[in-house]
């Protein structure tokens, strides 16, 4: 196994960079898509296979808690050609609606014609939602209004998303790639959530 984990400082990569993806500035205002984050961690692949001299076909992204924020925006907004992208523990996510203005949402971003496919691409992409089942408490927890409004903790969050996910899909009758994975006595810890047999199952093709 090959594990690539860039680092992005906090200097260079405040929330509305990092964990919101850079699709909406610090002041509201929708970003051009050169500029968003999730462009670097498609970047970074093409390095990987550059300096590999190989193609790595078969690749996954994983990460938790503010990763798992950043994540969740490169599932919605930045097409790749990854083979799962398991999203943990996040305090919040792109919830699979138009109604909903990005970075919560996928709404005023993308024009009429377009925004449609973007919101069927974001259902069909092998994203899996990897929840701790005592995820309860609100150590760095994003409790914003946005946030809130999709449930109290990060674990109710998540069932939320997943659950709007597929309602959504089979409202439109659409492809859903989404997998809901969930692990049972632990918290708000990547090394225990990582280091389970369920991640095993979160990360599967």
């Amino acid at each position: 196994m090959l594990v690539i984990a860039p680092k992005f400082d906090r200097e260079r990569f405040p929330g509305w960079r990092f964990q919101r993806g850079g699709i909406v500035n610090n002041r509201g205002v929708v970003q051009p898509p050169s500029q968003w984050t999730g462009n670097l961690a498609i970047g970074v692949v093409d390095w990987v296979r550059q300096q590999e001299a190989r193609p790595l076909i078969a690749y996954s992204m994983i990460g938790h808690s503010a990763g798992a924020q950043f994540l969740s925006r490169i599932a919605a907004f930045n097409p790749n050609d990854a083979g799962r992208m398991v999203v943990t523990n996040p305090s919040t996510y792109v919830f699979p609606t138009l109604k909903t203005n990005a970075p919560y949402g996928m709404g005023g971003v993308y024009s009429d014609g377009e925004a449609e496919a973007a919101l069927r691409r974001y259902l069909a992409a092998p994203v899996t939602i990897f929840l701790g089942q005592e995820d309860l408490g609100d150590e760095n927890r994003n409790d914003g209004p946005e946030a809130v409004a999709r449930g109290k903790t990060r674990y109710e969050r998540g069932l939320n998303v997943y659950a709007a996910a597929k309602a959504e899909a089979q409202a439109r009758a659409w492809q859903l790639n989404w997998r809901l994975v969930e692990l049972p006595g632990v918290g708000h810890n990547a090394a225990k959530m990582f280091s389970s047999r369920q991640a095993l199952d979160a990360l599967a093709p």
